[in-house]
């Protein structure tokens, strides 16, 4: 912000997070403005919805500058604009602290590759990207809640789907391409 908040024509910060709280006075010398700010008026049908995110998703998806943190959402709404001139986000080496992205031609930042187990993937990682990019708050979320309830999520579908196709059989070779044994679903070659 401190770069190039001087070189923008009449710039505005738009402020999203859904810790608006705890964040929103680091901003407090660029006068953020935030969803509560504004006068949107919601369509009588979504009143009695928890849809205010939705007031983030589209003005974050119409400025000229976006500036994200490590988050799907937000990565969401730079792909959606139609007008973005720039975008950025925390840096996957972290050697800078940001970096600028194209939002289609980007991998997510916490994207691993496929040369390591699909079990181990990602704990290590994540954490310390969390860490880095969000603090120790948001690191200790991920390993307590988000990396168990994404894998526990992610292993009933394939031990369903493999119960589903093979039955025992397909929990079984399910549960050997959760700890990284690729062929485990692999048709066995034909020999002529």
């Amino acid at each position: 912000m401190d770069t190039i908040w001087n070189e923008l024509e009449d710039p505005i910060l738009f402020l999203c997070s859904d810790e608006l709280e705890t964040i929103i006075d680091d901003f407090k010398r660029f006068s953020p403005v935030t969803w509560k700010d504004l006068d949107v008026k919601l369509p009588e049908r979504m009143k009695d919805l928890d849809v205010v995110f939705y007031i983030d998703l589209f003005i974050l998806s119409n400025c000229d500058v976006v500036g994200i943190s490590n988050s799907s959402f937000s990565f969401a709404a730079c792909l959606l604009s139609e007008h973005g001139k720039l975008f950025v986000r925390p840096h996957r080496a972290f050697s800078t602290k940001f970096t600028v992205f194209d939002p289609w031609n980007s991998k997510p930042v916490l994207h691993m590759g496929s040369d390591r187990s699909k079990f181990l993937k990602s704990w290590t990682d994540a954490l310390y990207v969390t860490y880095v990019t969000q603090g120790i708050a948001a690191m200790i979320k991920c390993l307590f809640i988000y990396i168990p309830k994404q894998h526990i999520e992610i292993w009933s579908i394939r031990f369903n789907f493999g119960y589903k196709v093979k039955g025992m059989v397909g929990i079984l070779k399910s549960f050997l391409y959760t700890l990284g044994l690729d062929s485990a679903w692999k048709k066995p070659s034909e020999s002529s």
